[in-house]
């Protein structure tokens, strides 16, 4: 019996992660299924098409229950909050993109839209309590996850195709951001990280300086992305005849692949983290208008 439980945890340990992934995800959507067949027959005695809006979305409603009924660390946790945000994720990003195409017509107004963000970002939040749950998961098991919630919901491949597109665009974005919270870790004594964001205004991190100063920093993934992000600031200010906050920082964290290791792939290394820690005080003095000898004296001694 021994030999045999030595075995099986030996085999289990050489599964591919994916796969067992992929297994407690069919175990969360079987049981989310069930919920879901019993509730249409008590009200329908039937169950709609699994493709059909009013189907995805009983389904997303189960899920989301069913999450709530587990505990914070348990594994089917991470499926069942995927299965219930992901078709108002999809229902938003489509109903924003169509907005923005229209050129005659009535588009989304300001109350709508900022609704349809709401659920934009509700599936960020849930990427990253998933990185910080499990913080060893790899990019491409989420990936993977993502993908087989889509294809139960049934969406078309072209669907897919732009799910996919969105998910990858939000864990390389939450990579970055995670990169430069660490970074923050490190600031000096004076700085202090609030707690809340404001994400749909732009801004990854607050900060308050040592000066009183409160700086909003929007974290992007390149170089490229900073240089676009600071363009459009500009432009949407000049056309206000406003120049731009100091302290609105759009920055790209700084971090590259080969900063990363295998064994923790969502937080940079010691010595990659100190690189970047420098560049980041000097932002942050600047955006806050911090000039002072003793702020400059506190830093150099740092």
């Amino acid at each position: 019996m021994e030999h045999r439980t030595y075995h099986h945890d030996k085999q289990r340990k050489n599964v591919n992660p994916n796969l067992l992934h992929m297994q407690n995800f069919q175990r969360t959507w079987n049981t989310v299924q069930e919920r879901v067949h019993l509730a249409n027959h008590a009200v329908h005695g039937a169950s709609p098409d699994a493709s059909s809006y009013k189907a995805r979305h009983n389904t997303a409603r189960a899920s989301q229950k069913f999450s709530d009924e587990l505990p914070y660390d348990h594994v089917g946790k991470v499926y069942a909050n995927i299965l219930g945000a992901l078709p108002d994720f999809i229902d938003a990003k489509q109903k924003i993109t169509q907005s923005r195409k229209r050129v005659h017509g009535y588009g989304l107004s300001k109350t709508e839209h900022a609704a349809e963000v709401d659920k934009l970002i509700a599936f960020n939040d849930i990427i990253r309590s998933i990185i910080e749950q499990h913080p060893k998961i790899r990019p491409t098991d989420i990936t993977a996850i993502v993908t087989s919630a889509a294809q139960r919901y049934k969406y078309t491949d072209r669907e897919i195709e732009m799910i996919l597109g969105e998910t990858r665009g939000i864990i390389i974005g939450m990579n970055h951001e995670l990169a430069f919270e660490s970074v923050l870790y490190y600031l000096p004594e004076g700085f202090k990280i609030h707690e809340e964001n404001d994400d749909a205004h732009g801004a990854d991190y607050i900060v308050g300086c040592p000066n009183g100063t409160i700086v909003y920093i929007d974290v992007k993934a390149s170089p490229e992305l900073e240089r676009k992000g600071r363009e459009e600031q500009r432009d949407y200010f000049e056309n206000l005849g406003k120049e731009p906050p100091k302290n609105e920082l759009i920055l790209f964290s700084g971090f590259r692949m080969n900063d990363f290791s295998n064994d923790n792939p969502w937080r940079p290394k010691h010595e990659a983290v100190q690189q970047v820690l420098p560049h980041v005080l000097d932002e942050l003095l600047r955006a806050s208008g911090d000039n002072t000898s003793n702020t400059q004296k506190a830093l150099v001694n740092y």
